[in-house]
């Protein structure tokens, strides 16, 4: 399932991306996350831009696990655990830059 709040606001691969995250889905079973919502072989850009997004969904997550904690709330590792998405998937972009 996907998060419908902002459907048809941006790139539906970012919905995918949030739910990849969400889901804590990680290596090879990230592409075939793609390729089963695609019912096809995923694109090299479409690979390139789901990780982009998968980086950039675990930075917003981390940092905002950050300040849900700094005002009280517990996380335990939350913030980590994203903040290890955005580092991994941010890489995984840069070196699949399509030509």
């Amino acid at each position: 399932l996907l998060d419908w709040e902002y459907s048809g606001m941006a790139d539906p691969l970012l919905d995918l991306a949030m739910q990849v995250v969400f889901d804590g889905v990680t290596g090879d079973d990230i592409i075939e996350f793609l390729e089963d919502y695609l019912e096809r072989e995923a694109e090299a850009e479409e690979i390139w831009r789901l990780y982009s997004y998968v980086g950039l969904a675990g930075f917003l997550w981390a940092l905002w696990a950050q300040y849900k904690q700094s005002v009280g709330s517990d996380f335990g590792t939350y913030a980590m655990e994203q903040y290890a998405y955005g580092r991994e998937y941010t890489r995984k972009a840069l070196n699949s830059i399509p030509k």
